[in-house]
């Protein structure tokens, strides 16, 4: 899933934005590539990185050049690709080395470059504890035995580590714990004219959309937190929450007249309509745009009455309307295959 957002439009929704594709990542059932127009222009604009940090450039450098070509650890050599993405370029391009790579392994790249980054002992954890995280995040990252923390301006990713050689460590890749952190403005309305906060933004996604098949990732915003039990818990399937916001994407898209009757056909227990807004054909001509349609059924809803040979389209009945009840049948009853 690929999700294309402007800086203007999204920087009043970030949390929302946010809030909304980490669940869709957690689900497991998709994975989710946030671009920006930055992404599209001739020059990148400012992009917080975190992990174009960590130790003095030579000695970091010295010792990636060794794990990533030695012959005495072959298992991390295919790394060196997703380890140069996390490093530099755009989301664009970290989107199109996933989509060519045979070997797109970007977990372990981040976790094999996060303790090459902070060394065999980490940093004390207590310097690592800062009025940007809560309590929550502390405890969360504390039980792990190596710490460390990458910065680049707003944009901070704070590690939590197993033990071990670098190798080991690879393996227990499902172990380690990153919450990334962004200090982006609390103030909605004043975001889009926030340059400081663009940049810190553009980095955020880029992070996420590298780091999303890390387990153990949690992010953290000024006005939302993974780690809290509202957002990390919920006793739905995986399949339920997908659903759900698939469902609310489509409330989304149609027309207003539409958008309750959504609801109503979605909590009806009904499949997700593969046909939204779309223009019906009879030859070479169109007679008429679908709000939504399922094409194994042949069936769709529009907003004025339309007849095309070998379809049932029925006319959208407004919910306050005393046909609404029976019009909701027949709909669940032609989408089910259910007598009529």
């Amino acid at each position: 899933m690929v999700e294309l957002d402007g800086w203007e439009y999204h920087a009043p929704t970030i949390e929302d934005d946010v809030d909304t594709r980490v669940r869709i990542i957690r689900s497991g059932q998709a994975e989710v590539w946030t671009l920006t127009w930055d992404d599209f222009e001739d020059e990148a604009g400012p992009c917080a990185n975190p992990f174009i940090s960590g130790v003095p450039q030579p000695v970091l450098e010295g010792r990636l050049a060794q794990l990533l070509s030695d012959s005495r650890f072959p298992t991390l050599h295919p790394l060196s690709t997703a380890i140069d993405c996390l490093r530099r370029g755009r989301s664009m391009d970290a989107l199109i080395s996933r989509l060519r790579s045979t070997h797109w392994e970007p977990a372990k790249a981040a976790v094999l470059f996060g303790r090459v980054a902070i060394g065999a002992t980490g940093t004390d954890f207590t310097s690592l504890v800062t009025t940007d995280l809560n309590e929550d995040a502390r405890l969360y990252l504390e039980e792990a035995a190596l710490h460390g923390r990458l910065d680049d301006g707003g944009l901070s990713a704070i590690l939590g580590l197993p033990s071990g050689s670098p190798i080991e460590i690879v393996e227990k890749t499902s172990e380690a714990r990153f919450v990334l952190r962004a200090d982006i403005s609390t103030a909605r309305s004043e975001r889009a004219s926030d340059l400081a906060s663009k940049g810190v933004w553009r980095g955020f996604w880029r992070c996420l959309n590298l780091l999303q098949e890390l387990h153990g990732l949690h992010v953290s915003l000024p006005g939302l937190d993974t780690l809290d039990a509202g957002v990390v818990r919920d006793d739905r399937s995986a399949e339920i929450i997908l659903s759900d916001i698939e469902w609310q994407e489509i409330q989304s898209l149609v027309d207003e007249d539409m958008a309750e009757i959504v609801v109503a056909i979605h909590q009806a227990g009904l499949p997700l309509p593969d046909m939204i807004g779309e223009d019906m054909m009879a030859g070479d001509s169109v007679i008429g745009t679908v709000e939504i349609g399922w094409r194994a059924s042949r069936f769709a809803i529009a907003l004025e009455p339309l007849e095309l040979s070998g379809w049932l389209i029925e006319e959208a009945v407004s919910p306050n309307s005393s046909q609404f009840s029976e019009f909701l049948r027949r709909v669940v009853r032609a989408v089910s295959g259910g007598s009529t």
